[in-house]
């Protein structure tokens, strides 16, 4: 049968903003205080290395730190990438949200797993629900309103589907993970091999005297 749905103002606890910071684009380190760019979640991944030092004279300016067990937003972007959404696994006092990326928290009472709910909002379905709410006068640029971004439905599945469904897909993704070293490591190989044949360094070994 047809799977019910419920749209995501239902769960939606809190939707916050980041900040502006007019800062040099210089990484911070661990240690230091960051703003994240908006490329920071990319790829399904939250890369906090992405981000730009926020001196100590505008840390009155940053607002919002990263907390465990949120969803990180992206409410503007190019069309493929407006929307894309990324699960904070804990807490980064340290990084800071810009002004185009949203922090979302879920009710308690929710039963909906944000792990789950990020897996759905960057799957094919969840991506077309989104893409069909985005606008924007610019063909490469797209932004999302919360009241929309809140409209966005999702399909109602149990709390033991969905920690089965992302204990799966996890599963997958550290095996792709192995895969992509070991594909990395190849590719190394054969740039060395490459080098050696040739700039005649080396040779195929059917071709070498005997």
């Amino acid at each position: 049968g047809v799977l019910k749905t419920r749209t995501l103002g239902a769960i939606i606890e809190d939707i916050e903003t980041g900040v502006s910071i007019s800062t040099e684009d210089l990484p911070a380190t661990d240690d230091e205080p960051g703003i994240l760019k908006l490329d920071a979640i990319a790829d399904n991944q939250l890369w906090l290395d992405r981000n730009k030092r926020i001196p100590p004279g505008l840390m009155q300016d940053a607002q919002a730190s990263l907390r465990k067990g949120t969803l990180l937003v992206s409410r503007s972007n190019t069309v493929d990438l407006v929307g894309a959404c990324v699960y904070v696994p804990e807490d980064y006092p340290n990084r800071f949200l810009p002004d185009l990326i949203w922090q979302v928290s879920l009710k308690d009472e929710a039963r909906v797993h944000p792990e789950w709910l990020q897996l759905y909002l960057s799957s094919p379905a969840g991506r077309r629900e989104i893409c069909r709410r985005a606008c924007g006068t610019s063909g490469s640029m797209k932004k999302l309103s919360m009241n929309v971004f809140r409209e966005i439905p999702y399909p109602l599945l149990s709390e033991g589907v969905q920690r089965s469904t992302v204990k799966l897909l996890r599963t997958w993704d550290v095996s792709i993970k192995k895969l992509r070293k070991q594909l990395s490591a190849l590719r190394q190989r054969k740039a060395g091999l490459m080098q050696q044949l040739l700039t005649g360094r080396g040779r195929v070994p059917e071709f070498r005297r005997s």
